[in-house]
């Protein structure tokens, strides 16, 4: 039996979060959601996600902060990551951490 990659969601904006997680969920993808970045480091953990989709901007920590702890852990920080975020502005993707981890770069429109 074939295991299903597991994708951690980790979004600020609830509809988003939703439609992803109904539409990989519907691939079979097994999927968890963590909309609080005090939260999400817990959840890498718990979790051993595959695949991170994770906001820049969420509620207690935010994403820079979370990429930059994730980085320090060796038991996460080979997790590949996607960032999914409103800014496209070059001082924000400055401040993301370079490592290879990081897949790309989504920007969502409002």
């Amino acid at each position: 039996m074939r295991m299903n990659k597991k994708i951690l969601i980790a979004l600020g904006d609830i509809a988003l979060t939703k439609v992803l997680d109904h539409a990989l969920s519907h691939k079979n993808y097994n999927t968890r959601i963590s909309s609080d970045g005090e939260d999400v480091i817990e959840q890498i953990k718990n979790f051993t996600p595959d695949l991170i989709l994770i906001d820049l901007v969420l509620p207690g920590k935010d994403g820079y902060e979370i990429l930059s702890e994730k980085s320090l852990d060796r038991f996460i920080t080979k997790i590949p990551v996607i960032i999914v975020s409103n800014s496209s502005a070059t001082l924000e993707m400055k401040k993301i951490p370079s490592t290879p981890t990081i897949k790309d770069y989504l920007v969502k429109t409002h």
